[in-house]
């Protein structure tokens, strides 16, 4: 419901004082919502330099700025060495980690992670977790994670919820 990929049964979904749900398409900026669903869903042709240049302009970077923002989320991620290759030949774990890039690319202010670090390996892992600290730090925002891991909900997380079948426990 938060990304607009389930319709709203009840309630509001309020994205930087824009009601998400009741919106026309193009009044919630593409750059205030960030998503890495659980699926990752990459063009197989397109390189990662290449989903990574798509998504800044769709997020309506510019052009200059998109270069120093890729730049800084592929070192983070040490995403720069695949930077040539297409994605259909990325592994699962590096596929997981370019769709996470897309996710916090250009710095939105609410961000949506299903399940972000399945199939990354243990490194893989801590470089995910460094940019999701350092980008909650550095600005007011809001996230949410989705994760089959208790230890990395405590290590990411501020507040933990565990919902059992559609029920919120703790």
């Amino acid at each position: 419901m938060i990304s607009g990929d389930i319709a709203v049964t009840a309630g509001e979904v309020l994205l930087k004082d824009c009601n998400a749900a009741a919106s026309s398409p193009g009044q919630v900026s593409p750059g205030s919502l960030g998503c890495c669903p659980q699926q990752d869903h990459l063009w197989p042709e397109l390189t990662v330099q290449q989903h990574l240049e798509v998504y800044a302009a769709i997020r309506g970077i510019r052009r200059e700025d998109a270069a120093v923002a890729i730049s800084r989320i592929a070192n983070a991620l040490d995403l720069q060495k695949h930077f040539k290759t297409q994605a259909r030949r990325l592994s699962a774990g590096q596929a997981r980690e370019l769709c996470f890039a897309l996710s916090v690319l250009g710095d939105p202010v609410v961000m949506l992670w299903d399940e972000p670090s399945v199939s990354m390996d243990v490194k893989g892992q801590r470089r995910m977790r460094k940019v999701i600290q350092t980008a909650m730090k550095s600005k007011e925002r809001a996230a949410v994670l989705v994760t089959q891991y208790p230890e990395e909900a405590i290590a990411i997380c501020d507040r933990v919820a565990i919902l059992v079948a559609g029920q919120l426990r703790w």
